[in-house]
């Protein structure tokens, strides 16, 4: 098991706990895709649906290679596009 798979297993268990919901795995546009509430800017929306939408994604775009994006960018953490796993992580745990 690579490191990027242990730090994702990781990752997952702790987004599923802070955001208190399951990660939704689908295949999407061919590639494994988790979805998930933001955890950067679900708390800049007004209401508890908006706050629960899955609008983060962690894409596979190689073997052991994710990417994450954003569907609502209102964060400087997910604005501008894709980000590297490794930037999330920085994001996610600064410090």
């Amino acid at each position: 098991m690579s490191v990027n798979s242990e730090y994702l297993g990781a990752v997952i268990k702790y987004l599923e706990v802070l955001e208190e919901q399951e990660m939704e795995k689908i295949v999407l546009n061919g590639k494994e895709t988790y979805l998930f509430a933001c955890p950067f800017c679900s708390k800049y929306v007004q209401t508890d649906q908006a706050k629960q939408n899955k609008t983060g994604r962690l894409v596979k775009v190689q073997d052991n290679t994710w990417v994450f994006s954003c569907r609502r960018g209102f964060s400087k953490e997910c604005r501008g596009g894709v980000r590297s796993f490794h930037n999330f992580l920085a994001f996610l745990h600064p410090g």
